[in-house]
């Protein structure tokens, strides 16, 4: 029997490589002859550079950015031949972000800007960028800031660029540095403006008030339009988009970027079809299990892959009224087994440990 376990990570609790270890071990106390894999993902979010070190042996390093409050900070980006893979969430992501200062309209992904230069100047070929757990709502104004790109208002007064500021955006001035290759690897498919976009959706995630929500939705649309007279590039159509408070749609208009499923990435580097490809069993699993799974999140991609394979889902939370069932062979939630959030978060190796004992086969 071959079990394949492809954790995501669990959002404020457990890496998805540390889950899946402790998984694995547990299932192998119970069937010592089964192969067990642990074979952690990622969809563009927390976890994507472990994901490619843990199975690909990606090469780590690291340099000096500022951080989504302007502080400098040392962030990490993997090395695959010629390709610089880069996490947003290690940049200008939520977690780096104290609960009391979250604010979308404040905060900025201009040190994410300033990597991707260092990266080009050190000579790679191409940068990927996972967009997942951000912290902003910049639209992508940050990130081309730090590229040489200058917004002003309509009285010709340079804007600082943050999401607060997108509505006073009149005119953008270019960059003159050298194209830099670059692909942008979403977690969901939302498009930038809408009820299901990048203000509406994730920005309350992030701190916004609904006054704010409102008024970040209007800063995106005025960023597009400015887009698309400038560039004649119409991003508000493009799915993915809205990924990362807009900064997708940014990477394709002030980088000429393409949008790739951060998931399908992932898994197309790590080589996952072949290692399922003789699978019994697939165990997957992330902090929360809803119907966000059909935006392009992990869980989702895995159970599309997963063909006539068994597959469990393993999770911190899942809402009651989520009505997934049918769609696994079993959905096992870690906080129902603690009964208390606050107890699965803080103790996700007790609760992975009783989960094991829960698996049916």
């Amino acid at each position: 029997m071959k079990i394949v376990i492809c954790f995501d990570s669990f959002k404020d609790s457990i890496s998805a490589v540390d889950a899946g270890q402790e998984l694995q071990e547990a299932l192998q106390k119970r069937w010592p002859q089964a192969q067990i894999v642990n074979f952690p993902l990622a969809d563009g979010g927390e976890g994507s550079l472990q994901c490619l070190q843990h199975n690909v042996g990606a090469k780590l390093d690291t340099e000096m950015v500022k951080g989504p409050l302007g502080k400098p900070h040392e962030v990490q980006f993997a090395k695959l031949d010629q390709t610089a893979v880069v996490e947003l969430a290690n940049v200008s992501g939520l977690q780096l972000v104290p609960p009391a200062k979250r604010n979308p309209g404040q905060t900025s992904t201009y040190g994410l800007g300033q990597l991707i230069v260092k990266l080009g100047n050190q000579g790679f070929k191409q940068i990927v960028v996972a967009l997942g757990g951000s912290s902003s709502c910049d639209g992508g104004t940050g990130m081309a800031a730090a590229l040489g790109y200058k917004f002003w208002d309509a009285q010709g007064r340079e804007l600082e660029p943050v999401g607060d500021n997108l509505v006073k955006i009149a005119r953008i001035t270019e960059s003159h540095l050298p194209h830099i290759a670059a692909v942008a690897a979403c977690d969901v498919s939302n498009p930038l403006l809408g009820p299901t976009g990048a203000a509406a959706v994730y920005a309350p995630q992030k701190g916004a008030t609904p006054q704010q929500v409102e008024h970040l939705e209007a800063g995106l649309a005025n960023l597009a339009k400015l887009i698309k007279q400038k560039w004649g590039r119409d991003v508000t159509n493009i799915a993915g988009a809205g990924a990362a408070g807009g900064l997708a749609a940014g990477v394709v208009a002030f980088l000429n970027a393409s949008i790739v499923s951060g998931a399908e990435y992932f898994m197309q580097k790590c080589h996952f079809e072949q290692e399922i490809a003789n699978a019994d069993l697939l165990i997957t699993g992330e902090g929360s299990l809803d119907n966000q799974i059909n935006w392009g999140k992990l869980v989702g991609k895995v159970l599309e892959k997963a063909g006539d394979i068994p597959v469990i889902a393993i999770v911190g939370r899942y809402p009651d009224k989520s009505n997934l069932e049918e769609r696994f062979q079993q959905i096992i939630s870690l906080e129902k087994l603690s009964g208390n959030k606050d107890d699965s978060l803080q103790y996700p190796r007790k609760y992975l440990q009783m989960a094991a004992g829960m698996v049916e086969v």
